[in-house]
């Protein structure tokens, strides 16, 4: 009989309290400033750490799963009868995070041969961009969908993800070396905003807009030109501490110019605010 568990990290930004509702490992990036070290969500909340980024001079450090935290993982999960094990991570080529997940199955093989099959994900993507995909597939597996089944639901659906992304200020890419000091001094003084266009490994800005107002008008018509069956699909709005005010703004632009079958809130994490700010915005969805 098969028993299948997804194994994740926190940089899928999925909450705590979800993980748990669904059966999924969720295994913690680390995340170190002022000296001290915390997991990601487990030590520090992402309101708590939205509020680290305001208040620290210096940008944080984030640091990839050991593969001795994945390896703890697989033998909890094979004592306590799982036999398929699906992992799911974080864009290989920004974080070692992938690397690890493999590395500890080599290691975990040698203790236990033959016991356990695996499959692994490298995403290629950020935050819900593949953790709403894990969500959907573990209501999978609880529906009684098969290994097999699970695995290639995630696998396609993974890869039609995409998202734009803008920045509310250029001081935390400035912190973190994205971009130069003059730059981000001219930007914020014109009040740019930078438009990211997020799948499959890339990050690129591929626009540049004056002001919140023409940023979200901007995005919007950019996720509209690229969505596919929006009124049978939930479009994902990931936001950390920016208004109430600003994401109903967002909603109301989504509604009114793309139609999606409804808009999901999700909470962003440390992997994209500590590079791009606590207010950063995005908007992700299936695309072409």
């Amino acid at each position: 009989m098969e028993k299948i568990r997804i194994i994740t990290d926190t940089a899928s930004d999925i909450d705590i309290a979800e993980a748990n509702n669904y059966d999924i490992s969720l295994l913690p990036l680390s995340i170190t400033f002022n000296g001290k070290t915390y997991k990601e969500q487990y030590d520090l909340t992402k309101e708590e750490y939205w509020e680290v980024l305001n208040t620290c001079d210096e940008i944080p450090m984030t640091a990839q799963i050991p593969p001795q935290g994945f390896l703890d993982e697989y033998e909890r999960c094979f004592k306590e009868g799982y036999n398929k094990i699906i992992v799911v991570t974080i864009n290989g080529t920004a974080s070692g995070t992938f690397n690890s997940a493999n590395l500890a199955a080599d290691m975990f093989f040698e203790k236990y041969p033959d016991s356990v099959e695996f499959k692994f994900i490298d995403s290629k993507l950020y935050t819900a961009l593949y953790g709403k995909p894990i969500l959907d597939g573990a209501r999978l597996i609880k529906e009684g969908k098969s290994f097999s089944e699970v695995f290639e639901f995630l696998d396609s659906k993974i890869s039609k993800m995409k998202a734009y992304a803008y920045m509310t200020t250029l001081k935390f890419a400035k912190k973190s070396g994205r971009i130069s000091i003059l730059s981000a001094i001219v930007g914020d003084a014109l009040g740019l905003k930078p438009i990211m266009q997020i799948y499959d490994r890339k990050v690129e800005v591929i626009s540049k807009t004056r002001g919140e107002k023409a940023a979200i008008a901007k995005t919007v018509e950019l996720v509209k030109g690229d969505i596919v069956n929006p009124e049978a699909q939930d479009i994902i709005l990931v936001h950390g501490c920016n208004s109430e005010e600003v994401l109903k703004k967002i909603e109301d632009e989504l509604n009114d110019k793309v139609k999606p079958k409804g808009i999901i809130r999700w909470k962003l994490g440390g992997c994209i605010t500590t590079n791009t700010g606590p207010e950063t915005i995005g908007i992700l969805f299936e695309g072409n």
